[in-house]
Parts: structure tokens; sequence; C-alpha cells
């Protein structure tokens, strides 16, 4: 075989091999059917079926006794599906829905805000109220070991002007004081040794009385000095209740010395044998009752000045803990749940807009189908009573429906919402439009199951329906415009939380998601976690 019929096999093997490797790489290329994130409006409907009914005249009436201040229609008007036909006053409802709107706003602009992350000037604000409480527990630490210190302070001088009040003033006075059993009498003599007087308490039980405190007080006195001598290792909790025995050992010897007075001071000096000696003891007295008194005032003065510094360290201290959780809030990532919570806030906002334009619309007659005024009762300016029909209309056609709705979807169900009818006798292809007009109050038992019979009226007539045609509707019981929307068979759920994959380097990565609507057509709004435009795996 010749070198170049070789070098011509040995080609033709290598581009085989290049065709195959390349056919092998596009074989085994992932494949995904895929859908873009998009904006359109969803609408949320709830199904029914039931019958054509023959006609009926309607008496329409206000819900709620008021003022009728708009009357828009006289008996033979024509009127529209939908079209105002009376009013009451609705001025301080409008100005509710409009700050309930506002409401709605504000949550949706704080959602917006979480999402987005905070502002430099926000985690700013939040770093300098960080410091500022920090700065206010300091100084209220510095506060409180001021009070700690004059608490401190003031039982030690109140002990040591007990003390003296006793030992140096009192002491005088008394036979053995310091003894088991001292005595509340004093021999006065006068100076050449010939005249005695002895001053004592002339009531021998009150004297016995007043001997046994006496008693009471040394004991006292040496177990006050060992708890004095403890307080420099003892905490804040230790001193409030040294300063509590202080006040309760100040108001006993309080009492003891006011007895000592009053039994001294009942002696006329005049009749003494040396009267300098009975007016020393006098003063003696005075002193310590002044000292005791003094010392009183001043132990529940730093009581309460430890109390209001540890209540202003403790509130510091909570204004920190505060500041510091809003900072770590501030700076963290936005979290699925934080989302969460913002997005029920204005769900509920909104509820509270819908509940707003509810009682707007129930101070408000609307037609429920076209038809012809028959009458009209009551003029403007006037109460009208909500058990008197305002307006009394016949229906254009006057065919009306009645479907049966389920106990699970009545709830969402309200006068007013528009309705898509389907008509079997008409086909498949024949859409009629029609309006919520009324629901019953008592439920109707169907086979067992619990529905509620709600009218619903032709937009327009039809000479092709029929009383008895068996009717297919959905009732719109909610609309959004221009909101995110997905395929259903994009979403997963897993453990109470929703998820899609987002398609990204031709991989598919798990996004959680909070998902609003969801249509008859398969499509599902979505509230957060996806962006317009976003590429979604539907199936791999």
């Amino acid at each position: 075989m010749s070198q170049k019929k070789v070098f011509g096999i040995i080609s033709v093997v290598i581009i085989t091999l290049v065709v195959l490797f390349c056919f092998w790489k596009i074989s085994t290329k992932p494949k995904f059917t895929t859908a873009v994130v998009q904006k359109a409006a969803i609408t949320q409907e709830i199904s029914a079926s039931g019958k054509v009914c023959p006609p009926q005249t309607l008496n329409l009436y206000f819900k709620t006794g008021g003022k009728l201040v708009e009357l828009k229609v006289k008996t033979g008007d024509n009127v529209d599906a939908g079209q105002i036909l009376a009013k009451q006053d609705t001025a301080k409802l409008e100005k509710q829905l409009e700050q309930a709107q506002a409401g709605v706003d504000a949550a949706q602009a704080k959602l917006n805000q979480l999402l987005a992350g905070a502002s430099p000037e926000t985690v700013a604000l939040a770093q300098t109220a960080v410091a500022n409480a920090q700065t206010a527990l300091d100084n209220a630490l510095a506060v409180r070991n001021v009070a700690y210190q004059g608490a401190l302070n003031s039982i030690r001088d109140s002990y040591v002007k007990a003390d003296d009040a006793i030992h140096n003033y009192t002491d005088r006075l008394f036979t053995d004081p310091r003894g088991s059993n001292p005595l509340f009498e004093a021999t006065i003599t006068s100076a050449n040794g010939v005249g005695k007087y002895q001053i004592t308490e002339r009531d021998p039980e009150k004297k016995l009385i007043i001997g046994s405190r006496r008693r009471d007080i040394e004991i006292m006195l040496n177990e006050w000095k060992k708890l004095v001598d403890g307080l420099f290792l003892q905490n804040s909790n230790d001193l409030e209740s040294a300063l509590v025995k202080s006040i309760s050992n100040l108001q006993f010897i309080q009492e003891f010395l006011n007895d000592i007075a009053a039994a001294v001071n009942s002696y006329n000096s005049k009749n003494l044998a040396d009267d300098t000696i009975y007016q020393n003891y006098r003063a003696g007295i005075l002193t310590a009752r002044t000292e005791v008194d003094g010392s009183l005032s001043a132990v529940i003065a730093a009581q309460s000045a430890l109390k209001s510094a540890d209540a202003s360290v403790a509130a510091a201290q909570g204004a920190q803990k505060s500041a510091q959780d809003q900072l770590a809030v501030v700076i963290a990532p936005a979290r699925q749940t934080d989302a969460a919570a913002y997005i029920s806030a204005i769900n509920q906002a909104q509820a509270a807009v819908e509940q707003i334009r509810q009682q707007i619309n129930d101070l408000t007659i609307y037609a429920p189908s076209a038809g012809t005024i028959a009458a009209v009762n009551g003029n403007v300016g006037e109460i009208i009573s909500p058990s008197s029909p305002v307006i009394v209309l016949i229906p254009l056609g006057g065919l009306q429906i009645k479907l049966n709705v389920s106990e699970d979807n009545i709830v969402n169900v309200q006068v007013g919402q528009p309705v898509d009818i389907m008509i079997n006798a008409l086909g498949s292809g024949n859409h009629l439009e029609g309006v919520v007009s009324a629901i019953d109050p008592a439920e109707t038992i169907i086979s067992g199951a619990v529905y509620y019979q709600t009218t619903v009226y032709f937009n327009q007539p039809d000479s092709r329906i029929r009383p008895g045609m068996t009717v297919n509707a959905l009732i719109k019981t909610a609309i959004h415009e221009n909101t995110l929307v997905v395929p259903a068979s994009a979403i997963e759920a897993q453990n109470g939380k929703k998820f899609v994959k987002i398609l990204q380097n031709n991989k598919p990565i798990k996004q959680e998601i909070i998902t609003g609507l969801e249509d008859n057509n398969g499509m599902v709004e979505i509230i957060s976690g996806l962006t317009e435009g976003q590429t979604i795996v539907l199936e791999k």
C-alpha cells in the first residue's frame, strides 16, 4: 500500500472521530424547557354551576340607614349594568380610603426598601444610635457608682451617729446600760452632796420596756457593725438590704429616744438638786435625737437615689440592647421570612382598603343589570331606612342565573363582581358577561354538601337564552394588573415553601419565591423572589 493511501485512510479516521465527538457533545448537552418571567394581568376565578331562572322585579336597598345625597334616576329611566343609581354620604369613607391606600403604598415601600437593603445613611443613623445609647449607659453607670458610694457612706455614718447617740448621750441615764439588765435611772446630786434627785420613767411597766429596748439596741448595734464592716465586698442587692436594715434600726432607736426624751422632759428643773446636770441630760438627749433623725433622713434619701440610679441603668441597658438589635437588623441582608412579614403587612393594608371600598359600595346602589326603573322612593336629603327599597328595577330581558357556590369559595364572592357565563345550549365558544347581584345568607344542602345560592344578572339580553338552561360560570374574585407571572408547572413546593429553578449558565439554580393569585390557565402571580425577564426551567 502506498504512503499516500495510508495518509488518506488516517485522515478519514481522524475526521470521523471529530464528527463523532461533536455529535456526542451535542447529544449529551442538557436540554431544558424554559419560560421567561413576564408581567401580565392575572385573574383569580371561582367556578360554579346553575340554571337560568325566570325574571323578577328587583327591590334595591341600602345596607345601612343614612341621608340620601344623590339620586341619579327617575321612574321610567333605562339603566345599564353597574350604573350608579343612588348614594348616601361617603365623604368620610373616601378620606379613610385615601389614608388606607397610603398605608398600602407605605407598606409596599418598606418591602422595596427591605429588598434593596439599607442605605448608607440608615446604617450611619443606626450606628450613631448605638454610640449614643452606650454613652447614656456609661453616664447612668457613673451616676449609679456615685449613688452606691453615697449609700455606703450613709449607712456607715448612720451607724456611727446611732452608736454615739446611745453610748455617749443616752447611757448616762442608765444603770449597767450594756449589761444584761439595763435600768433607766439617773441620780442627780447637788454640788455639796446634800441634795439628791432621781430621773427615771415614773410608769414601772414602761420603765421595764425602756430597759428591755436598751438591751435589744446593744445587740442591734453589734450586728449593725458587722453588717457595716462587710459592705465593701457586697453587691447592689446586698447594699439595698443593708439600707433597709439601717432604716429599721434607726426607726427603732428613734422610738427609744422619743420615750427617753418624754420621761426626762417631764421633770421640773427648778425642783432638781442640780439644774445644770439636768439640763445637760436634756441637751444630750436632744443631740442624740437630732443625730438619729438626720441619719434616718439621709439613709432614706440614699436608698431613693440608689433605686433611681438602678432604674436608670436598667433603662439605659435596655435602650442599648434595642439600638444594637436595630443596627443588626439594618445591616443584615434581607431574608425571605422578613419579606413574608412585609408582604403580610401589605396584604393586611390592602384588606383594609378593600373593607373601606366595600363600605362605600354599601352606601351606593348600583344597577345589578341593565333594565328599567319601575319606581323611586325617597328624595335627596331624606333619611332612608335600610328596610325600605329605594329603587325598584325591572331587569332588561328579565332572565337571571342562580349559581350554587360551595362553602369553600363563597367567602371570596361579593356583590358587583364580574362573571364569565357559559351556557351549554349555546356551545362552548359562546361566552356571555354578567355580574353578581345577590348572595343568599342561608345555606343550601345539595347531596350532603353545603352551597350558597348566588344570583347573577346578564349585562346584555340574549334572545337565545331560555329559563332552565344549564350554566357554567367563572366568578372573577380578584384581578391584579401588570404583575409578575410564571407557569404553575415551574413551581415546586418543599417543607411549606415554594421554589422555581432559574437557568444560569445553562444550569438550573433553585430560587425560593412567594406566590399570590393563581388563575385557571395555569399561571401564578409572583410577589417576591423573581424579576421580570429572568429565565426559569419548566422541565428537564
